[in-house]
């Protein structure tokens, strides 16, 4: 992430981080046990769906303490034909919503758009 110095926000570091964590292939990119997510192999749609959900709430849970994890929503994109998992986050330092996606076959992070208020968390 190329940015101009000290424009780099907790914010950033945050979506770094969570990039960093959510990207990894669980059991090579670290030491740690459960760090990052399975590579699905053989295992149906909806298995892969709740490993999915499941691992991405427990990364969240285990190594960005900064956020609170509000819900991980599972919805179906018609245009790919793939389940994108929607995940709601609040963070600590300043209450701010945080939002993104996770395409299920790409496992590629994409930030919601910053117009989501934290009114539509509850």
């Amino acid at each position: 992430m190329d940015v101009e110095p000290g424009t780099y926000t907790e914010r950033d570091d945050i979506i770094a981080n969570l990039n960093n964590v959510l990207t990894t292939k669980r059991g090579v990119g670290s030491f740690l046990r459960n760090f990052g997510l399975t590579e699905i192999g053989h295992k149906t749609q909806a298995e892969m769906i709740n490993t999915l959900m499941r691992e991405i709430k427990e990364n969240i849970l285990l190594y960005e303490p900064r956020v609170e994890l509000i819900e991980v929503d599972e919805n179906f994109d018609d245009d790919t034909g793939r389940t994108v998992l929607s995940v709601h986050l609040r963070v600590r330092s300043d209450n701010q919503a945080l939002h993104f996606a996770m395409d299920s076959k790409l496992k590629r992070l994409q930030l919601a758009p910053e117009t989501v208020g934290d009114d539509e968390l509850d």
